[in-house]
């Protein structure tokens, strides 16, 4: 008995231990293309002379999900960082913000919404059907 009851205590240390080293989990808000998208690629971001990183063309859109390491208060927020519906301030504006919110034990899901402006369309087109999807999904 002392056995058993020594390996479940030594399982729980260690599957604990595994969940908090997943700190990021990603998920795609359209299954398959996106609704107008034609193509799927990788998100294309560079660090500018300014030092900041942007994300200047996505594709595909996703919720990247942020869990505090410690206790959590169970709240949930969503962060659309800026960029003009040019592209994304997704460090500054996103990550950065998710770290703080998880210092204060809230989740963070940072979106990656579609980026630049799709021809034919207005301006906020492709972005807020992508808000709308991460709205639903959280």
């Amino acid at each position: 008995m002392k056995k058993i009851l020594s390996f479940a205590v030594f399982a729980c240390a260690v599957f604990l231990s595994l969940t908090t080293l997943s700190a990021q989990e990603v998920y795609e808000l359209w299954p398959g293309t996106a609704p107008g998208e034609t193509v799927r690629e990788a998100d294309v971001g560079k660090r500018h002379a300014d030092g900041l990183y942007r994300i200047s063309r996505v594709t595909v859109p996703t919720l990247r999900l942020y869990r505090p390491a410690e206790k959590s208060t169970d709240a949930l927020m969503l962060i659309f960082p800026g960029g003009g519906y040019h592209g994304l301030a997704a460090e500054h504006e996103g990550t950065q913000v998710a770290a703080y919110l998880n210092s204060k034990g809230v989740t963070a899901a940072v979106v990656h919404y579609r980026v630049p402006r799709r021809q034919g369309h207005e301006k906020h087109w492709a972005a807020w059907m992508d808000a709308q999807r991460a709205v639903r999904l959280a």
